[in-house]
This record gives structure tokens, sequence and C-alpha cells, in this order.
């Protein structure tokens, strides 16, 4: 049975398994103007700094089981650009209601955290990551003397409580200033650095929080996660035991050993496959480290992963041809088969690099296991529903908007679970999807 039904059985999913621009350059000739002054740069700051230094006045209240709304007003003489940065807690001081986990303000519906890369440093192809949290492309600017309000995606803290309301009122701390425990501070951090599904964090956070194991949340909120998602959680919850030092997970335990690539030829392909599985051991792969699989044995992985078989069947002098058997591991440790995409390079085998069969892999796998279809025009861009029938969380996509195909445009923090689909915010139009990013959660 292939994970789609599976998934099927045991959770009554509904979506299908067939896993169905560049501004203008800038003119030479122009003049150079004056600098802008500091007033109009702004400052960069942490909401937590400036609300107690008295720059910020920050209201936090409730809005359901999985959002928090902040009133953020600049109370300075300049304008901020102010950072919410990983770790951040609405804490509810009369613990009569749950105490909240935040996410990052430019997230999507289903989305959490900042999906900053969790590669190991030094790494080909991978980039690490600062554990500051002072990036302004997550700022939020606030004008001086002007008030903003920012909706944040939240996970619960406090399995049980009731669910926090508008009325209710919320202190904003650090999550060290909530919990001393470090295992929920490098949780909650992790999380909201790296990235994932709004449900994968829920899961992870009442195991942390509360001490419910994962089949306990499987059964108590059976709606919450699906079968890939817990296995995710699962496996977060075997990064952070093993991670005990620093402020993050390592990211080693969130990247390796998730996706396992087998190349071989079909007739006189055989020796290219074999010369193209070496260059192909330990390159970028859907955003991941792959893991060539040699001899007769299928992988032995932690789920969830993904074992794809990279089977060339035909060479021209202008093209190569093959077709990729996609699989998938869970929680029970078995692999699965998720359906299979077609493989078209424009090269003959002699000529394919392992770039080139790595771009070729991302873009078969994307096309055929994300879809997107657009639901029209909103305020800020095009609204358009995702489907992501991989068994990982979509962490970030490319998609191709030409006709003719050319035109790349790059979206990153996603956030789409496993076999879900989720509406998100794309400044562009739809198009087809031509490759796609998984983080490991």
């Amino acid at each position: 049975m292939n994970w789609r039904l599976r998934d099927l059985v045991r959770a009554g999913a509904a979506l299908g398994l067939l896993f169905s621009m560049a501004g203008d350059s800038a003119r030479a000739q122009e003049p150079i103007g004056l600098p802008p002054s500091p007033e109009l740069l702004g400052e960069t700051i942490d909401i937590l700094r400036a609300q107690r230094s008295g720059d910020l006045a920050v209201e936090a209240r409730g809005a359901g089981n999985d959002r928090v709304r902040l009133r953020i007003k600049n109370t300075s003489d300049r304008r901020l650009h102010v950072v919410l940065p990983p770790g951040l807690v609405a804490s509810a001081a009369s613990g009569q209601f749950q105490s909240m986990g935040l996410g990052a303000p430019t997230n999507q519906p289903e989305a959490f955290g900042r999906f900053e890369s969790p590669s190991p440093a030094g790494l080909p192809g991978f980039q690490s990551i600062p554990v500051s949290g002072e990036s302004t492309a997550q700022a939020v600017t606030v004008p001086s003397g002007e008030e903003v309000s920012v909706s944040l995606p939240a996970v619960c803290l406090n399995y049980g409580l009731a669910d926090p309301k508008p009325a209710d009122r919320f202190e904003l701390l650090d999550v060290s200033e909530y919990s001393p425990d470090a295992r929920v501070q490098r949780a909650l951090r992790s999380l909201a650095t790296y990235g994932t599904g709004r449900r994968v964090a829920q899961v992870v956070m009442w195991n942390v929080c509360n001490g419910l194991a994962i089949p306990q949340v499987e059964r108590l909120s059976p709606k919450l996660a699906n079968q890939w998602e817990l296995a995710l959680a699962g496996r977060f919850v075997e990064a952070l035991d093993a991670s005990t030092s620093g402020e993050l997970v390592d990211p080693a335990y969130l990247t390796s050993g998730r996706v396992f690539v087998r190349v071989q030829g079909e007739g006189d392909l055989a020796d290219d496959a074999s010369r193209l599985a070496d260059a192909l051991d330990g390159a970028p792969l859907l955003g991941l480290p792959a893991r060539v699989v040699r001899g007769a044995d299928e992988p032995t992985a932690s789920g969830p992963a993904l074992y794809l078989v990279v089977t060339l069947t035909s060479s021209t002098d202008s093209q190569t041809a093959g077709r990729i058997a996609v699989h998938g591991v869970g929680r029970d440790r078995e692999w699965t088969n998720g359906g299979t995409a077609k493989l078209a390079l424009d090269a003959p085998t002699s000529s394919v690099d392992a770039i080139m069969l790595g771009s070729g892999i991302d873009r078969a796998v994307a096309s055929k296991f994300v879809t997107v279809r657009s639901l029209g025009n909103a305020d800020g861009g095009n609204r358009l529903v995702v489907e992501n029938g991989l068994p990982m969380t979509l962490a970030g996509l490319t998609l191709d908007t030409a006709a003719t195909g050319g035109a790349l445009v790059p979206f990153d923090g996603i956030g789409v679970g496993p076999l879900r689909s989720a509406e998100v915010l794309v400044p562009a139009a739809s198009g087809r999807v031509d490759s796609l990013q998984l983080n490991g959660l």
C-alpha cells in the first residue's frame, strides 16, 4: 500500500496521491543622491529590549489556539525596525488559559518559524545560520508615533488549559524567562529558527512542555496531525534529546539521512549511472544532502525520509531519459511507494554531471508531487493553493511563472505539511512548480 493510501486509512485525509521577476536593472547614468537621513533609515531593535526601554508599547492578545495578535506602538522619535527573535512566548500570567510559543511575522498560514537554513556549516552547497535573531528581513517596521498590528502563528504550551480569547492579555517574554528548562528553551528556539509546519511544532511543544508522548498526542488530538507530521515531530524530539549543548538543536540531526538516492542505468548506461552516483553523494538534493545507496539492500532510516530510485533508460545526442521511483518511510520505518516521476535531461548521458542530474531530479519530483492552483488576486499578491504530496514539510518552492519557461521566482517559508494543502499569498501569478526545498522538519 502506498503512503498516500495508508495515510487515508489512518487519518482520513483528502489529498490526492499524484503529488500532482526580476526588477529593472539599476540605471548606470542615474545621479547619485544624498544618503538618507538616520530618521528615514531607522533603527533595528529587539522587541523585548525596545519594550523595556520605553521605545515601544506592546499589547499581546489571544486569537484562538493557533494565533496571537500583537499591537506595537512606536513611542520613540525615530523609525524602528522591530525584530521578533526566535523563542518568544506570550505568557498567560494568570494560568487560566494557554501560554503560547510564537512564530514569525512573515509566516504563511500553516507555517511556523523563520525557515533559516539548518544545514551544517562546511557542507558544499549549504549555509550555516547565526543564532542572533537580528535579521531585518523578519523585522516589523513601525514609524515614529504610529501603531501596527501583527498576527503571529502560535503553539499552545499548556495542554488542557482553555484556548486564549481576544479579551485575554499576555505578557511577552523570552522563552528563557518563561521556563528555566533548557530543553524547552532549545526546542522552541530551534522550531522558531529552522521553521516547520505549525502542526508539527504543536506536537513537539506538547511533548516537551507537558510530557505528552507522541502516541498520546495522536490519541488526545486525532485531527491535529497526520502520521507523517507525527513522525516529523518524533524525529525532532530525537534530535532534541541528542543535542545537549547550545541554543539550537544540532542541524546535522535534522538534515542527515533524510534523502537517499540510488542511481542505476539500463544496458550501456550502467557505467554512467555509477559515475553519477559517485558525484551525487553528499550533494544537495531537494534542499538536503543526498546519501547514495549501493548494493541490493534498501537503506535504513529513521523517518520521515525519502528514497529515490533513479533509473536512466535511454540517451540520444541531445537528451537523457529516465524515471524516478519515490518511496517514503515514516514511524514504522518501512519504505512505502509514493509514485513515479519522469526524468528528462537536455544532454546525452555522457555529458551529464551531478549538478545537472540533481537539478533534473529536483524538477521532476517537484512537478510531480507538488501542485499549485490560483484562487485569484488579494491584497499584496496572488492567493495560491499549494498541495504537498510528499511525506515531509515543504519549506520553499520555486515557480516558473512564464508560459515559455525561464521566469523562476523563489518563495521561502511556505511551511505546508506532508500530504496537506494550504493557501499561501505570493507576489506572483500562478505558475509551474520548478523546484522545491525541504529542511528536514
